[in-house]
């Protein structure tokens, strides 16, 4: 009687293999989370977690529990620090923010008092007690209306408290490591990969990651970009599921594609491919600390976007022209409770200081849609709306909460006295009196402290109601800085983080719609006198590079990581013919 065994060979009953056809090549397209080139081999892994068991502790028990709760919860917040050390020599920031909000949870006073509550006083375990502290803390973060943000911190809730779990029932260490064959590297498949997962597994080695999940977690792929981990996420199952350990794959993130079982001229192909990037990055190198000209003599500034101290030294390294947005999220994301003005100061020094004379501008806060800060229930800030997205944020949360705006202008204000080249930058702007009511309130601060430096304000373009009335916001506005990832979901109606958006082929960045709002806010600006930027990931696009320019926006902004590609193609870029030329050469191009 012959049977087919897991891996497709067929056996015999009472005997040995019969036949082992070799395995099908397979190839498809995925969504890059993180760019990179892998060849390597399959390791299917499950998650660390375990769902919570339930039961009720013996009264004699119970002091154990709390020692083993407590146990659990220190090595924890000790594997969670561990990994931040690690996250240190990470340029990108991103991830170490994500890790911080981990331990967060894990020290939180309120949180460890519920599981001592649940133990002590219901004599539940500690997983059980784990889970119903967290199901207790998921309405200070959900309106009930289902908003995708708020699932995400439920989320990441879970995997916080997932990470004491895996210590109490011993999966703390997450496993088994890796193990490489025959010199491949060792690439991880799962059905989904909670973010405490990636880390682990990164610090141990591994080359790559793809999830068969369909859905990319959004902190998951901010945290293989920071790491410079190669990922694919929403992977076929029916072509991809049943890959097994030791299957050789390809992980192309660079294209958005894999390979499985590769054949021996898919092998040459991609080992030749990883050797031209490596001959590129090495002559992108060459640009460093250049001046950006283009063949006619046009000067081009290029900035970076940043949010981490971490983040300067790639900053440095690229030579780029200053910062041309800093988002100030971080220092509140990751605080207990609202920093004060002295606080604030000294977070915004540390890039000051590292950048020197060059610019920096500094955006005011921007809490709402999927930053969610700390403090909100000790401080009483609350989110409400049913689309988070259009919510309470930006200039409309700052207007209405003086507790968060005044200290925030002080310690800008004092940065700028300091004699460093500040400029600061409103976000989510719609009206004129708002703008009109932030320069009366930074009067009055600059007043109260007895200081008036220069300090340029400028309104943030990101949504189309500021572009139809840019030559008014033009009027109060010191320059324009055009966010153009906001600007084009407000345009289009698309959530830029969902992938199934772009599955129609439609242009979505190209659209001419967004093309038409940024000339139209450039020509405000222009007419004007004000100088105008874009920070959004537009800028970084060298597509777009001659169009923007030609527009009158000489100021891109982005991350450091991409400053050397975009100087290299705009030295190289020639400025005659217009922006409108441009447009017509994609759409063609597209055709």
């Amino acid at each position: 009687m012959l049977l087919r065994g897991p891996r497709g060979g067929v056996w015999r009953r009472g005997g040995g293999r019969v036949s082992d056809p070799a395995p099908r090549r397979r190839e498809g397209r995925a969504v890059a989370a993180s760019s990179g080139v892998v060849i390597g081999r399959v390791r299917r892994i499950g998650p660390l977690q375990r769902r919570a068991p339930r039961y009720r502790v013996d009264p004699a028990a119970v002091d154990r529990e709390l020692a083993r709760f407590e146990a659990a919860r220190r090595a924890a917040v000790s594997q969670v620090e561990q990994e931040l050390q690690a996250l240190e020599q990470v340029a990108d920031g991103n991830p170490a923010l994500l890790l911080r909000a981990h331990l967060l949870l894990l020290e939180d006073r309120a949180f460890i008092e519920a599981v001592t509550r649940q133990i002590v006083g219901e004599r539940r375990n500690a997983h059980w007690g784990i889970h119903c502290a967290i199901e207790r803390m998921v309405p200070v973060f959900d309106t009930g209306r289902g908003e995708p943000s708020l699932q995400e911190v439920r989320t990441q809730l879970d995997h916080a408290g997932g990470r004491i779990i895996a210590h109490l029932t011993g999966e703390g260490d997450g496993g088994e490591q890796p193990q490489e064959q025959e010199g491949a590297a060792t690439v991880l498949v799962a059905e989904e990969l909670p973010l405490p997962d990636v880390v682990t597994w990164w610090r141990r080695g591994v080359a790559g990651i793809i999830s068969l999940s369909g859905g990319a977690n959004s902190h998951v792929i901010v945290m293989t970009r920071g790491i410079g981990l190669p990922a694919l996420v929403g992977i076929d199952r029916d072509a991809f599921g049943e890959a097994c350990d030791g299957d050789g794959v390809i992980l192309d993130g660079e294209r958005g594609c894999w390979i499985l079982h590769p054949d021996a001229h898919d092998l040459i192909h991609y080992r030749r491919f990883r050797s031209a990037m490596g001959r590129a990055v090495a002559r992108l190198a060459t640009y460093a600390g250049q001046e950006t000209v283009t063949c006619d003599g046009r000067r081009v500034r290029l900035m970076c976007n940043v949010e981490f101290p971490q983040e300067m030294e790639a900053a440095l390294r690229v030579g780029c022209d200053g910062i041309g947005l800093l988002r100030t999220e971080f220092a509140f994301l990751t605080a207990r409770t609202a920093p004060d003005e002295e606080e604030q100061y000294a977070f915004y020094r540390r890039f000051l200081d590292a950048i020197g004379e060059k610019p920096v501008t500094i955006r005011l806060l921007d809490l709402g849609a999927d930053k969610l800060p700390a403090f909100r229930r000790e401080d009483g800030y609350r989110r409400h709306g049913e689309n988070p997205a259009l919510g309470l944020r930006g200039i409309r949360l700052l207007l209405r909460a003086p507790q968060l705006l005044r200290p925030q202008l002080r310690a800008i204000i004092r940065c700028a006295a300091a004699g460093r080249r500040v400029r600061l930058l409103v976000p989510m702007v719609t009206h004129v009196a708002q703008m009109e009511a932030l320069r009366a309130a930074l009067v009055e601060e600059m007043a109260a402290l007895g200081l008036h430096p220069e300090l340029p304000v400028g309104a943030m373009i990101e949504v189309p109601a500021a572009v139809l009335i840019a030559r008014e916001l033009a009027v109060v506005s010191d320059f324009f800085s055009i966010g153009s990832n906001d600007l084009i979901q407000y345009t289009l109606a698309v959530d830029r983080s969902d992938e199934e958006v772009f599955a129609d082929g439609l242009p979505i960045a190209d659209h001419p719609a967004v093309r038409r709002l940024i000339a139209m806010a450039a020509e405000a600006a222009v007419g004007a006198g004000i100088p105008i930027s874009i920070c959004g990931e537009l800028a970084a696009v060298p597509e777009w590079s001659a169009t923007l320019l030609r527009m009158g926006i000489d100021e891109l902004s982005m991350s450091a990581g991409r400053i050397l590609a975009l100087r290299r193609h705009i030295c190289q870029l020639d400025l005659g013919g217009s922006a409108a030329d441009d447009g017509a050469r994609r759409e063609g191009g597209r055709r």
